[in-house]
């Protein structure tokens, strides 16, 4: 199989809202990439989704985000795992609108976690 990546991914798990126009779907972020990232969530959406994601980068509860840091991006989905029984469904999503905050993020990231 192909390797299509272009950056490593690396761990980053944070909570995510997403959805088509609102996003109003609660999730997970568990990797993030230069230009993506992989959401954990009970909704997945066919591939070409356009989503709006809020990533709480910040350590709040939901009722609290306000007050912490969010990153609010678009991205498309590029791919999605088999839906199983029992298994948390997950998505890949690419990030189209070249989000400054989440490359700075994913350097952040990336450097901490340099073998």
């Amino acid at each position: 199989m192909n390797n299509r990546r272009r950056s490593r991914r690396v761990p980053f798990r944070k909570r995510v809202r997403y959805g088509i126009n609102n996003p109003g779907l609660l999730g997970y972020v568990s990797n993030i990439s230069e230009n993506g990232i992989k959401i954990e969530g009970n909704k997945v959406f066919p591939r070409g989704t356009r989503l709006v994601l809020y990533i709480y980068v910040e350590e709040t509860s939901m009722e609290e985000a306000a007050m912490g840091e969010v990153i609010v991006t678009e991205g498309v989905v590029a791919w999605v795992s088999p839906i199983l029984p029992g298994v948390l469904p997950k998505m890949g999503v690419k990030i189209e609108n070249n989000n400054n905050e989440l490359k700075r993020l994913y350097e952040l990231k990336a450097t901490q976690y340099k073998n």
